[in-house]
């Protein structure tokens, strides 16, 4: 047997069909042959080399239906794709097969060159998202790798400013938060796996507060342009969030946003404003504003568009996609209005709409 092809199990009660598809398919893969479910489920739990199924529906004791479910339960064999080859051509009996977790569904009598085609798309499929799943996982190593010894630096430098006696520099309370905060992005790096699979532990967070730390971490951004805030917030709101991810993913996000794309001498305001349980905050620029193409999917990480800055500076076009993701975390919401420069040349900016809820 080649060990180098790939390996595809029949499931079929019946001799003469099991020939006929081992003619076709024997060329190019190995086969192996199960006569019923139970045997099938034995073979695909006791070994890693199984790439594909045919599973035939119509068979003693367990049908392919309940061994497909069996299968895709189990974390061992759910990733095997199964296609279901059977003379049951029914709409309702499609549907079911789908339903039970296979990828595709042939009925008898098949011509053989469908076989091989949808074989062939089927396993090179799967290939193709192991390989995915192999790089994402070397990918999240490499990112803890690094995260590991960056923080071993940072760690150096925060313990200096802390032992160092301050000075009357005005820039050194500013590198003490850019410090501290460059540590907890990069444990924001290190969660962000746990943060897209689950939650995360929410806080009571003084807006305020958080929205000042992030003024400061942006402060020499808006003195390059000579922008001004203007913050009516309420010292002391309590909102439900997680302080380090909206200080560092979302408020500054929010903040590097509208000094990106605000002239010269212009303001940014933040306002706020309590109702019923939720608060609600606004970040108001006066600057080009998006174009309605950008704002269809400024929300979505798949089709993420970078703009250049009224100062030519750069972006990643990702910034308001991972706000969405944080604010959802906190069961927050967030949209935003936007009257671009070039259909509005009176009247322009962007407004975002956070809407926090308040802690009971």
């Amino acid at each position: 047997m080649d060990s180098d092809k790939q390996c595809i199990l029949i499931v079929e009660d019946t001799p003469a069909n099991i020939e006929v598809v081992s003619s076709f398919l024997s060329d190019q893969y190995q086969i192996r042959v199960a006569t019923n479910g139970q045997k099938a489920i034995e073979i695909c739990r006791g070994s890693s080399t199984i790439d594909l199924i045919l599973l035939d529906i119509m068979m003693p004791q367990m049908d392919g239906y309940e061994v497909c479910r069996i299968l895709k339960k189990d974390s061992k064999t759910s990733e095997i794709p199964i296609i279901f080859l059977t003379g049951k051509d029914d709409s309702e009996s499609l549907v079911r097969g789908f339903e039970t977790g296979a990828c595709d569904y042939l009925t008898k009598p098949f011509k053989p060159s469908e076989l091989k085609a949808r074989v062939q798309t089927h396993l090179t499929l799967n290939a193709q998202k192991k390989e995915i799943g192999k790089k994402n996982l070397q990918l999240n190593q490499l990112i803890r790798v690094m995260s590991h010894d960056l923080s071993n630096h940072l760690s150096v430098i925060n313990m200096g400013l802390e032992l160092t006696e301050a000075t009357a520099d005005p820039y050194w309370d500013r590198i003490k938060l850019a410090a501290h905060n460059s540590m907890d992005i990069i444990c924001l790096v290190r969660e962000m796996s746990t943060v897209q699979k689950g939650s995360i532990t929410l806080h009571s967070v003084d807006l305020h507060a958080a929205v000042t730390e992030s003024e400061m971490l942006v402060e020499t951004k808006l003195q390059e342009k000579n922008l001004s805030v203007d913050n009516s917030l309420e010292p002391g709101i309590q909102v439900r969030a997680e302080k380090r991810s909206l200080v560092n993913s979302v408020l500054n996000n929010l903040f590097t946003n509208a000094i990106k794309f605000s002239e010269r001498d212009g303001t940014i305001e933040i306002r706020g404003w309590l109702e019923e349980d939720r608060y609600i905050m606004e970040f108001v620029d006066h600057g080009i504003g998006i174009p309605d193409s950008i704002l269809a999917k400024i929300f979505d990480f798949g089709k993420a568009i970078s703009r250049k800055g009224t100062a030519g500076e750069p972006g990643t076009g990702f910034g308001m996609a991972n706000m969405k993701l944080f604010m959802e975390k906190y069961g927050a919401e967030i949209e935003v209005e936007s009257l671009d420069i070039q259909k509005y040349p009176e009247n322009h900016g962007t407004t975002i709409r956070l809407s926090f809820l308040v802690p009971e």
